[in-house]
């Protein structure tokens, strides 16, 4: 980080505890778009909040990986997120 770098956690496992995030001081966390849309479920919306609250105090991003419809990525638009990876926003192509 003193060089610049940033740092962060690639496919975020939800079951592992959110001090992790509050302990290393990540700048960006991936997690799944499939995964994301579990969270973000009526049941389970609470702990979507609670994620959202910690890297929002924090100031780390949250990228959801694996956009692949509009309707993913509407969806998570309207959560509030901004930062998407996905084939709906660039397929892969040969360099």
């Amino acid at each position: 980080k003193q060089f610049g770098h940033q740092f962060g956690i690639d496919n975020l496992d939800l079951t592992q505890t959110l001090q992790l995030l509050q302990s290393t001081g990540f700048d960006y966390v991936k997690i799944n778009a499939n995964t994301l849309s579990e969270l973000t479920r009526d049941e389970r919306f609470s702990g979507f909040q609670a994620l959202k609250t910690i890297t929002e105090t924090l100031d780390i991003r949250i990228i959801v990986v694996g956009v692949d419809s509009q309707e993913q990525f509407e969806q998570f638009r309207s959560l509030g997120i901004e930062i998407m990876q996905g084939n709906l926003l660039g397929e892969p192509e040969t360099l």
